[in-house]
């Protein structure tokens, strides 16, 4: 079960196409939407957008209901599977699991999640 391990000065944020470096349980980071990003949902639609980067993020369905989790204090992996699962009516835990740290990895590498404590540092 991987978790994400927050960065440190010394410790750059991973690059796109690399997975945040995973941590033991008993280390789990509390996550946060970032302050900069901003997103609503129209009719089942979702879009973010970052006023840091001036990028805009469709989401899909499961990214969405992930956000949810984050924005409600759920940040543990398992936790959101089981949230996500039960929202979209999936039945496939493997599959739904893989997605979960997927979807988390996308989110944190795009910058539109981060380690809780890192949001007080952000400008």
């Amino acid at each position: 079960m991987a978790h994400w391990r927050r960065t440190t000065r010394s410790e750059p944020r991973p690059r796109r196409g690399q997975e945040p470096r995973p941590v033991q349980d008993s280390a789990t980071t509390p996550l946060t939407l970032s302050p900069g990003c901003r997103w609503r949902t129209w009719e089942g639609e979702s879009v973010l957008y970052d006023t840091r980067s001036d990028a805009t993020h469709y989401l899909n369905a499961f990214s969405t209901q992930v956000l949810h989790c984050i924005e409600q204090g759920i940040a543990e992996p398992d936790a959101i599977t089981r949230r996500v699962r039960s929202a979209l009516g999936l039945r496939a835990w493997v599959a739904t699991q893989r997605d979960v740290h997927r979807a988390l990895a996308e989110l944190w590498i795009a910058g539109i999640i981060i380690a809780a404590e890192a949001e007080k540092d952000a400008p």
